[in-house]
């Protein structure tokens, strides 16, 4: 079991059976199945191999994703998230409150370049996949509550895959599948942001997708500063920003854009 991991930059490489499998992690288990590989609040991010960039899941290999961020990694082939490198053994992926995002293979940035594994025993619940269906019923393996909506990480090319203000993953998550009280960063969990719609399961306040839960902003230290357009349209207006401060000198103002 791996809790509050970071998986980053390594390489598998060769581009055969057996070799190029599972740059972040190739997981084998034997044919009794009791053994799941289970991660929690982790990160996955930057690597790479033939198949399986982030992980590969070999003979008899389950694994289990909870609140955990698999971003950004690559396969030469396919199957740059979650890979079935053995076709055989009856390997699975189930994931929870968890975000698959940016990983690419020769398909690009697909459903599959995400998460490529039989249907058999897998599932996807409450969590953000990149290019999903939004009809469950053409999803290639069995789904509940999967969003394809932008996660919106605060700095992806600086290795930042915090929540950004508005993400739909804030506030999203089903919480009686959380077992942890802390995030990656070791804040608290169960933080509600009360600008972020409740979308969550199981009662408020609900946590969030991936290994970071979103801190809200408070007004009484420099940082970010929303526009919610509460009362005019005057900048200087405090009832018009989220915490209720018009920006300062040392804020960053952030208003969304309109097609978000």
């Amino acid at each position: 079991q791996f809790v509050d991991c970071r998986i980053t930059q390594n390489v598998a490489h060769g581009s055969s059976y057996g070799n190029g499998h599972g740059g972040g992690l190739y997981i084998v288990h034997d044919s009794s199945g009791s053994n799941d590989t289970i991660l929690t609040n982790c990160l996955l991010t930057g690597n790479s191999g033939w198949r399986g960039g982030a992980i590969a899941l070999g003979q008899h290999g389950t694994v289990e994703l909870h609140t955990t961020t698999v971003a950004d990694n690559q396969a030469l082939d396919k199957g740059a998230g979650i890979f079935d490198a053995a076709n055989a053994g009856n390997p699975h992926a189930q994931c929870s409150n968890s975000i698959l995002w940016g990983n690419t293979d020769l398909t690009g940035e697909s459903a599959s370049a995400q998460i490529d594994v039989p249907a058999s025993l897998s599932w996807l619940h409450d969590c953000i996949v990149q290019s999903w269906p939004d009809d469950p019923a053409d999803a290639p393996i069995p789904t509940l509550n999967v969003l394809s909506t932008n996660p919106r990480f605060a700095d992806p090319e600086n290795n930042d895959y915090r929540l950004f203000a508005l993400s739909p993953a804030i506030d999203a998550a089903n919480n009686g599948d959380i077992s942890v009280t802390t995030d990656l960063n070791g804040q608290p969990r169960f933080v509600d942001d009360p600008i972020s719609d409740d979308t969550g399961t199981g009662t408020a306040p609900f946590a969030d997708f991936g290994p970071y839960e979103y801190q809200p902003p408070d007004s009484g230290t420099p940082g970010d500063r929303i526009w919610i357009g509460g009362s005019s349209g005057y900048f200087e207006y405090d009832a018009n920003w989220y915490p209720s401060a018009a920006p300062q000198a040392l804020d960053t103002a952030l208003f969304a854009r309109a097609d978000e």
